[in-house]
């Protein structure tokens, strides 16, 4: 049977029995949990030790050890890279700021809420994107840039997260789109940085609704290109199927999960702070943690 995280507590090397937290540990989901905090040491056979904890009058129970020893692991330094739109900004989430204002990136935008889920590791990120960016300007403008801050000497490990969408549905074709965005993610690749793409959200604006090529079939068609040909160009997209409330073709209606208004007085068009979490809870899966 399952157990809560919190009935259980390990040892290393003889040290004090440690409580299994959320906060030192990473669920993922499936009830299943990893340890993630004291595991920087050489651990010999049987220098680990899990058990459940005793409670009241029940002794805690007989400890599972490792058969198999443990070197000190290499200590890697993450450099994370989010590039995009508005959305990538966090634009229209509480706290955060808007298009007029400047003020981008506060502590309930999708990138700065990743961040925080990557505990137990150290993480350097670089914050890119303005309102209204689209994969050709990031090409044009973005890309050196990104290869540019590409730090081999201080970091083991350089992720680049692009999320590009609802403004090139609006200002390009589709085969521009694409085009720019392979051009873009291109020679970041083949920099050296792990590439990891946020497939396009839904966006029902009047600003949208106005324009005869923004449509759920188009949105569609193109996240179904992408996840057949994203290898050639990154390394990953994130996997939103499990996430309809932010990724369903009418989520934008939902205002728990996309503000409505907006900060900048759009409807349907950017994540409210519960989508921008959500986000962040299915980005940080495709990251070390």
């Amino acid at each position: 049977m399952k157990r809560p995280l919190t009935d259980h507590e390990y040892q290393i090397n003889g040290g004090a029995w440690i409580g299994c937290t959320t906060a030192n540990s990473t669920n993922h989901g499936d009830g299943t949990y990893t340890i993630h905090d004291g595991l920087n040491v050489a651990i010999p056979i049987g220098g680990l030790k899990v058990r459940v904890k005793s409670l009241g009058i029940n002794p805690e129970s007989s400890a599972l050890l490792n058969t198999v020893a443990f070197s000190t692991p290499a200590i890697r330094n993450y450099q994370i890279i989010f590039r995009g739109d508005s959305l990538t900004c966090g634009i229209g989430t509480t706290g955060t700021g808007t298009s007029a204002t400047g003020v981008y990136f506060g502590p309930n935008s999708y990138p700065v809420k990743t961040i925080s889920k990557l505990t137990g590791i150290d993480v350097t990120p670089f914050y890119g994107g303005y309102p209204g960016e689209t994969a050709i300007f990031g090409a044009s403008h973005d890309q050196a840039t990104t290869v540019s801050i590409v730090d081999r000497e201080n970091y083991t490990d350089t992720y680049c997260i692009v999320f590009w969408g609802a403004n090139d549905l609006v200002l390009d074709t589709d085969v521009a789109f694409r085009t720019a965005l392979a051009d873009y993610c291109t020679p970041i690749k083949a920099a050296g940085v792990k590439v990891i793409i946020v497939p396009v959200l839904s966006r029902k604006d009047s600003y949208a609704a106005s324009v005869s090529y923004i449509n759920i079939t188009r949105r569609n068609n193109f996240n179904t290109w992408l996840n057949a040909n994203y290898s050639n160009f990154a390394d990953a997209v994130v996997d939103l199927s499990g996430s309809p409330e932010i990724f369903a073709d009418d989520a934008p209606d939902n205002g728990t999960y996309f503000a409505r208004p907006d900060t900048d007085g759009l409807y349907g068009v950017h994540l409210a702070d519960a989508g921008a979490d959500m986000l962040a809870i299915a980005l940080h899966l495709q990251l070390p943690h």
